[in-house]
């Protein structure tokens, strides 16, 4: 009995010590390097994401885990009003980090191999309703919203299809 209690004591004492192990952060020394995609032409695939995204009911919240600011939704400035005005730089900024920060590895992979892999990352997963998404499609395979985004991200921008993505009726039209 006393042997039994033992080995049961010694896998209780084995399996915490995994958890514990298997539960740690890194090292403070410890650093990874993730490729994104340039900041610097991400405002025109922000516009066209806003229009079909970032409403007030959806992802233009501030309780999403994927954040759009601008005019059709949460603004980044107290003073500035839903519906009026442009996005501001600094809404740009946040909705860059929003975008890059969702699945960081998934979006470091794709663009280091300039594409390949796309399909299965969230945005276009959930965007193209290939995975459930409470808003439903938002875009479809090959439309200008897919290739405006798909082309940010493998290094490419296609400045037409991101200018034409954003061109839809905004919001409470019927332009989806």
């Amino acid at each position: 009995m006393k042997r039994t209690l033992r080995r049961g004591l010694s896998r209780s004492a084995a399996l915490l010590t995994a958890l514990v192990a298997g539960c740690s952060g890194p090292k403070a020394s410890q650093t990874t390097t993730l490729s994104t995609p340039d900041e610097a032409t991400f405002p025109p695939v922000s516009d066209a994401l806003e229009v079909r995204c970032g409403t007030l009911d959806c992802h233009g919240s501030i309780y999403r885990n994927l954040r759009m600011y601008g005019i059709y939704g949460v603004r980044a400035d107290a003073k500035d009003v839903t519906g009026t005005g442009a996005t501001t730089a600094d809404e740009y900024a946040r909705n860059y980090v929003s975008f890059i920060g969702l699945a960081p590895e998934a979006l470091s992979a794709i663009v280091q191999t300039h594409g390949q892999g796309i399909e299965h990352f969230i945005v276009i997963t959930k965007g193209t309703n290939a995975e459930d998404h409470k808003g439903g499609q938002r875009m479809k395979k090959g439309d200008s919203a897919y290739q405006c985004l798909t082309s940010w991200i493998s290094g490419t921008i296609d400045m037409n299809a991101c200018t034409d993505a954003s061109a839809i009726t905004p919001p409470g039209g019927d332009g989806f």
